[in-house]
């Protein structure tokens, strides 16, 4: 039951990111990029969504748990594919960019976007996949390190 209430904690934890970072994307719009979405119910819950898993994406490895580490690494590693299938570009940011007559070059407005580490890159290496690919690898050696 502890393990339980424990892992409850740890999810409530990343939703609690993930809302911070959409409170912080949607106020802090120049422009207020958000006001004149299509379906504007159904994109801005698309959006808080997308808030969640890029949390979890970048902080669950964190996680001293090896059932979330496990979901971390997984999750990372679909985010990947996903987007290398689509050109280097979440479908998710592509339809609410599209849905609210958003330039087809914005990133997800979160965390890394904030700290400027998504516009950061070295010739085509970008620090976003560097941060990624370290959070990976720590998940997998909390997996390994635990009995």
């Amino acid at each position: 039951m502890k393990l339980i209430q424990y892992n409850i904690k740890e999810i409530c934890f990343f939703i609690v990111i993930g809302t911070i970072s959409f409170v912080a994307d949607i106020y802090s719009g120049k422009n207020k990029l958000y006001n004149n979405c299509r379906e504007p119910y159904l994109t801005l819950s698309l959006l808080y969504l997308h808030h969640v898993i890029a949390s979890f994406v970048y902080f669950g490895w964190i996680s001293q748990n090896k059932n979330i580490l496990f979901l971390h690494l997984i999750t990372v590693i679909i985010v990947i594919l996903v987007q290398l299938i689509n050109e280097r570009r979440c479908p998710s940011t592509e339809v609410v960019n599209k849905k609210c007559n958003i330039s087809r070059n914005n990133y997800l407005r979160d965390f890394l976007y904030f700290l400027r580490i998504k516009n950061f890159q070295h010739k085509s290496i970008q620090f976003y996949y560097i941060y990624i690919f370290i959070g990976f690898v720590v998940s997998f050696v909390k997996i390994k390190l635990q009995k």
